[in-house]
């Protein structure tokens, strides 16, 4: 019996030194849960002591009886004659520890160890994972998908755990095979009675610029910063980009020798167009390179405090800026701040009757992978 419970403080030792959890906290949980098993094992709820010996794993438990003249209720109850017996004060009305049969006891003891130990490593486990993928938010992880849930929910095996992908946070159009292996982004993790919930997301501006990070050293080391993303996710995405260092064009950085580096990414995005804008401190050089691919002849910087800017662009060009239903307009004013608005250049050069400030655009130098959407 002694040996047995030798190897079970062991086990505690063990556990406290793989997982964690102290010993003690261990031993407390078993008191509570040996209370509780107690108050099963005689169908109600009466005062009892539960205890463990924390260096020999000895376990001990009592009922407190009330000392009576005659006993009308044996679980809560014990005569002054019995109470004598059993070398207790026999004093009326008064409370005394009665042991609960070693035999039994033993065994409910077993039981409900077993049943805490293993809780507790299940708690942990949940706590610990939860922490492991809490650090891994705003990340890009791959998986591969497992099943398909209700309203198009897409779960991916992330090894430990089960991430889900809700239809929200897809790209619009896509479908996966079972087993197919997915790149996201952990959007959010929540830890919840079931355990941690992973949610990852294919849809969010996010996700492009964990892309580059993971695709672009230069990106991954800070020396080129993406700054902003503007995304209609699986038709475009506009990105402002800007490099430390005067030596490296950071729209070339991204786009890597004959596009090594930015095709990766347009093929985790299904074909989505990426424009590479360069940022400039030349507001009117930004605006145009931002409603790439389309060129632009002149901009005319209305109101600087609300951020207004006229654009005037070639018969040719000025579909192209606009974009269908006008989203290249839309994402380049997201990705600028800047309110803008588009009309056809006249054939000959546009003169200003007195604007702030107007800038001739030669020509954008930001990098389009695609063509027009």
């Amino acid at each position: 019996m002694s040996q047995s419970k030798s190897e079970f403080i062991l086990l505690l030792e063990t556990i406290e030194k793989d997982k964690g959890i102290p010993r003690q906290e261990i031993l407390r949980l078993i008191e509570g849960a040996l209370v509780s098993a107690l108050h099963k094992h005689l169908g109600r709820e009466v005062p009892v002591q539960a205890t463990m010996d924390a260096e020999t794993g000895e376990m001990r438990a009592a009922v407190v009886k009330k000392v009576v003249k005659q006993v009308s209720d044996p679980v809560a109850e014990i005569s002054a004659e019995q109470a004598k017996k059993l070398g207790l004060t026999a004093e009326l009305e008064a409370e005394c520890p009665v042991l609960v049969d070693t035999t039994e006891f033993s065994r409910i003891a077993a039981q409900t160890a077993k049943q805490v130990i293993l809780q507790k490593l299940r708690e942990v486990e949940k706590e610990n994972l939860f922490k492991d993928f809490k650090k891994k938010e705003s990340l890009v992880v791959t998986g591969s998908v497992y099943r398909y849930g209700q309203d198009k929910t897409v779960y991916v095996s992330l090894g430990k755990i089960e991430a889900i992908l809700k239809k929200e946070d897809q790209i619009p159009g896509e479908r996966f095979a079972i087993g197919y292996t997915i790149k996201a982004l952990v959007r959010a993790v929540e830890l919840s009675v079931k355990g941690p919930q992973v949610y990852l997301s294919r849809s969010s501006a996010e996700f492009v610029k964990s892309l580059l990070r993971l695709e672009v050293p230069e990106v991954h080391d800070g020396t080129v910063e993406v700054l902003k993303v503007a995304r209609e996710p699986g038709f475009r995405s506009k990105v402002l980009v800007k490099s430390s260092n005067p030596r490296v064009d950071p729209v070339g950085a991204c786009v890597g020798i004959k596009g090594t580096r930015i095709k990766p990414v347009i093929n985790e995005l299904h074909g989505e167009k990426i424009d590479l804008i360069p940022f400039s401190d030349k507001v009117g050089e930004m605006l145009a390179a931002s409603l790439a691919p389309a060129k632009v002849v002149k901009i005319e910087l209305e109101d600087h405090d609300k951020k207004t800017a006229h654009i005037y662009a070639a018969q040719d060009q000025v579909a192209g800026a606009i974009g269908k239903d006008g989203l290249n307009l839309k994402l380049a004013i997201e990705l600028s701040g800047w309110n803008m608005t588009i009309e056809q250049a006249a054939t000959e050069p546009v003169q200003p009757v007195a604007p702030p400030a107007a800038e001739p655009i030669p020509s954008p130098s930001s990098a389009t992978e695609g063509s027009e959407q």
